[in-house]
């Protein structure tokens, strides 16, 4: 990548007033979402939509897209998710997650099977089964509320990670300790 050859232009005109964008893992995909309530997104090879406009009237907080990049996590400012199937391009779930008492945005991850999600807002982790749209597993963190909180899920999905590296603490969790997700 030559930056000295790099055009002044932008490469896809974000639309006005975005809060929240993402990028798919194989870089295929990246999504928008606005204060004006609409999500946009684009395959980026070809710049051209995957939402027609105004189909999604929501203003989305957090995306997290699956490693297959064939998932999309969204979740709505009134703590609503919605997941879609990226290959078939529709929405396959929605449904209404309890928020945590955090003011800040929750933290989003597909586990590997791409079946279950985990959430995390202080100081609530739950673990959704995407399929059955309902949270099967529910854990308090002792990570104090405000700061910045994270989430991450490493690759074999056996444990998550939550924290605050503002108030310098972090919860390992092994959720294959519970008999919901040894399964």
């Amino acid at each position: 990548l030559d930056l000295k050859q790099s055009s002044p232009e932008p490469w896809l005109d974000w639309p006005t007033g975005t809060v929240v964008v993402s990028l798919s893992p194989d870089g295929n995909i990246a999504v928008a979402s606005t204060k004006q309530h609409q999500l946009h997104g684009w395959e980026t090879a070809t710049r051209q939509p995957i939402f027609q406009p105004n189909e999604y009237p929501h203003s989305f907080t957090n995306f997290a897209f699956s490693r297959s990049a064939r998932g999309l996590l969204g979740l709505e400012e009134d703590g609503e998710l919605f997941h879609w199937d990226l290959e078939r391009r529709r929405l396959s779930a929605r449904f209404r997650i309890i928020p945590g008492r955090s003011r800040l945005p929750p933290r989003l991850s597909f586990m590997p099977d791409e079946r279950f999600a985990v959430a995390f807002r202080s100081p609530l982790l739950r673990v959704i089964d995407l399929e059955n749209q309902k949270e099967i597993l529910q854990l308090q963190s002792n990570v104090p509320d405000g700061g910045s909180p994270q989430l991450q899920v490493p690759h074999n999905g056996r444990f998550a990670v939550t924290g605050d590296a503002s108030q310098n603490r972090l919860d390992f969790w092994n959720l294959f300790l519970h008999e919901n997700l040894g399964k």
